[in-house]
């Protein structure tokens, strides 16, 4: 799971019918391949990997790729989405002036894919704002702590993130986690408040806030994919 930017760099390829996009980042072990929502396939390596190494790598993921590969959004009525851990489906509703969820369903007004997406993540972004604002006070007042400013942003790859100043931002996609998973992030930010890194004293206090956060943090990984049906950087 990846909470703050790391000094990457970025290149383009192909390898037979395989395009891709490779990012080098510090700290990376091995070379990990996956798809976004839109079927673009990317690569991240250690740095001063040999880009012939990572298109071997590609090649012999042939059989893995092509089960991974995900079809692209519909934007149709039926579409499954999760909004607070749970699954619901998109549905159409010509009088919607707004997103309205209803029984299970989230009625959007109809139109393109673009026109029904945007309506969709405006809906993701209010709703993260909402649920994240309280979270954020209510453990700043049990932690002693103070902050800068909320975002809430369209970050792809990122659930959140805290700066040195002490602002913290939020990805839109957050709207699809549920309460504890959601809760979880929000402790793992501000305790760069206090720890700004991952060493032992930021893990000594995640122990003692919320002895669980190994759990959490396992599953907010596992709940990235149900959560990032925009694509998007």
């Amino acid at each position: 799971m990846e909470y703050h930017a790391q000094k990457i760099m970025k290149t383009t390829g192909k390898v037979q019918q395989y395009d891709y996009t490779l990012i080098y980042r510090r700290g990376a072990r091995r070379i990990v391949l996956r798809y976004d929502v839109h079927g673009a396939l990317h690569a991240s390596a250690p740095y001063y990997t040999p880009k012939h190494e990572v298109e071997r790598f590609i090649l012999l993921s042939i059989p893995k790729l092509e089960k991974m590969r995900k079809p692209e959004a519909s934007w149709q009525p039926g579409m499954e989405l999760t909004l607070s851990g749970e699954r619901i489906t998109l549905a159409f509703d010509e009088h919607a002036g707004k997103p309205c969820l209803r029984e299970g369903k989230l009625f959007v007004m109809p139109g393109s894919r673009e026109e029904v997406s945007g309506r969709v993540k405006r809906y993701y972004h209010d709703a993260t704002k909402k649920r994240v604002v309280p979270l954020v006070d209510r453990w700043c007042r049990k932690l002693g702590l103070t902050i800068g400013r909320i975002s809430i942003r369209d970050s792809h790859r990122v659930w959140a993130s805290c700066s040195r100043k002490g602002n913290l931002n939020f990805s839109l996609r957050c709207a699809g986690l549920g309460d504890e998973d959601l809760s979880y992030l929000v402790l793992h930010e501000l305790d760069h408040r206090v720890n700004f890194n991952h060493g032992p004293l930021f893990h000594a206090f995640l122990d003692l806030h919320m002895p669980d956060w190994r759990l959490r943090e396992r599953h907010l990984s596992a709940m990235q994919p149900r959560c990032d049906v925009f694509g998007g950087r």
